[in-house]
């Protein structure tokens, strides 16, 4: 549980996910696990992300088995 004394940055959000894909034997991949963690910046008509994605390397062994930055910038007008 957070308390009041944990440092508080005015705009900033904090996120994380799992998932499990559980996909048909005929599609060859069977089913794997992937992870997300987020970090969200407001700051005025601005909010900037920052995303890593990650799997259990189950999936197709090729890049999108791998580990991934997404950088978002979004303008509100």
């Amino acid at each position: 549980m957070l308390t009041e004394n944990y440092p508080r940055i005015e705009g900033l959000s904090v996120g994380a996910a799992a998932g499990h894909y559980s996909l048909p034997k005929a599609s060859g991949v069977g089913s794997y696990n992937d992870f997300a963690a987020t970090l969200k910046k407001k700051i005025d008509k601005y909010t900037l992300m920052l995303q890593w994605t990650d799997t259990n390397h189950r999936y197709t062994g090729t890049s999108i088995d791998d580990n991934h930055w997404i950088v978002t910038a979004q303008v509100d007008f």
